[in-house]
């Protein structure tokens, strides 16, 4: 921080312009309040989408009782969406105070709802507001138009949104957030110093030194962070592997970071990828990004303690916007 040129800019670390599109919610209540009341509907509202989407997908499942005959497909939607909402990610990323990228999970599910129902429109409009959550969404959103491209056989749709979506991710990284902090790059770049000086020096060695990648990517904190995120769904995710594969830019943002080890790296930035699930019937739950597990919780110390999900195995404090965190073994 003591690097930027404008550190009271927050475009110089994050690129969220949907910031602007909800700033007229002040104007009801001036405060913190209404941010928080805000992120934690939309993320609620997330079970729609959802639940739409696995009702379309589902094959019917009826039970035969006596001279009745029960259609089980409802109920069965309803469970994956319970899953969903109970996902400690999605919880940790709500109790931690605000962060735009909280509200795209939903964005995601509503946009990969209406391309899988066939509404180009409702796909395009809500992928594009889910990209102005945060730069790295835009990842997310190029990885969904690959679907549409090559599963959904959407091509023009599919490849455009790809491109659109990688192009809006390096515009964030490579031009906006380097001018507002007057860095060379963004400053979170350095928590991939061991793969490259940049993101150019990346691709290569992606390509010319590949045992790089994959010998980080075999180390113990790593593995436990797939793990933890393959447990959240209960491990039916792997059921599709496509769908999946959705999952792999933020994945690799995380899996990747020099920070996966660091508490404090944790606790500012990853709990924030907690949720952004596809989730298909017959493919399995969410796929939840972020902290996991219970052997830890994060209190705030304020007017309230509440429980965040694990961060460290030992204590740390931090403070945010005024707010003292901790870890704890309770």
């Amino acid at each position: 921080i003591q690097a930027f040129e404008q550190p009271d800019i927050l475009l110089g670390y994050h690129v969220e312009p949907i910031l602007a599109a909800i700033t007229p919610l002040y104007l009801i209540h001036d405060g913190p309040e209404t941010l928080l009341w805000l992120q934690t509907v939309v993320i609620a509202v997330g079970a729609i989408p959802l639940y739409l989407l696995l009702g379309h997908r589902a094959r019917p499942h009826r039970l035969r009782v006596s001279r009745f005959t029960l259609d089980l497909s409802p109920w069965l939607a309803l469970v994956f969406v319970l899953l969903y909402l109970l996902a400690s990610p999605l919880e940790a990323a709500n109790l931690s105070d605000f962060h735009a990228v909280a509200l795209s999970p939903t964005l995601l599910l509503a946009a990969f709802t209406c391309l899988e129902t066939d509404r180009p429109l409702g796909f395009v409009g809500f992928a594009f507001l889910a990209a102005m959550c945060k730069e790295e969404i835009g990842l997310l959103v190029a990885a969904t138009g690959l679907w549409a491209a090559f599963v959904r056989r959407r091509r023009w749709l599919g490849l455009g949104t790809a491109v659109a979506g990688v192009g809006w991710f390096l515009l964030c990284v490579q031009v906006i957030m380097p001018h507002f902090s007057g860095l060379a790059g963004s400053a979170f770049l350095a928590r991939y110093g061991h793969l490259g000086q940049s993101l150019g020096d990346m691709a290569r060695n992606l390509v010319l030194q590949p045992g790089t990648f994959i010998d980080w990517l075999r180390r113990p904190e790593v593995m436990r962070y797939v793990r933890d995120l393959w447990r959240t769904g209960g491990g039916l995710s792997i059921l599709h592997l496509p769908s999946l594969a959705m999952a792999l830019p933020v994945v690799a943002i995380n899996a990747l970071s020099a920070g996966l080890a660091s508490e404090e790296a944790i606790l500012w930035t990853d709990k924030v990828d907690a949720a952004t699930p596809y989730a298909r019937a017959g493919m399995g739950p969410p796929i939840g990004f972020g902290e996991t597990g219970l052997r830890r919780r994060v209190g705030a110390v304020g007017r309230n303690v509440v429980s965040l999900g694990p961060v460290s195995d030992r204590g740390v404090v931090f403070r945010r916007y005024g707010c003292l965190l901790y870890t704890s073994d309770a």
